[in-house]
């Protein structure tokens, strides 16, 4: 899933638009994003103040970026 658009939390953990967004970490539970549909599944799910890792990549790198969960 590639990013269109980055503000709110995502803009503040850095990611840009043209990353990718390879998967989430949810609970110790890691998931690759094969779809918008699985991508707004999680975020459904998420809570306020809850922690979710994100496994973004840029050009040749890949890292991970964790993001507190807001309003």
């Amino acid at each position: 899933m590639v990013v269109d658009r980055a503000d709110g939390m995502a803009a503040r953990a850095e990611i840009v638009p043209g990353d990718r967004v390879l998967s989430l970490i949810v609970g110790g539970k890691q998931t690759e994003l094969d779809s918008v549909a699985t991508f707004n599944r999680l975020l459904e799910g998420l809570r306020e103040g809850q922690r979710v890792s994100v496994l973004v990549q840029r050009g040749e790198l890949a890292s991970f970026v964790s993001l507190k969960v807001g309003k």
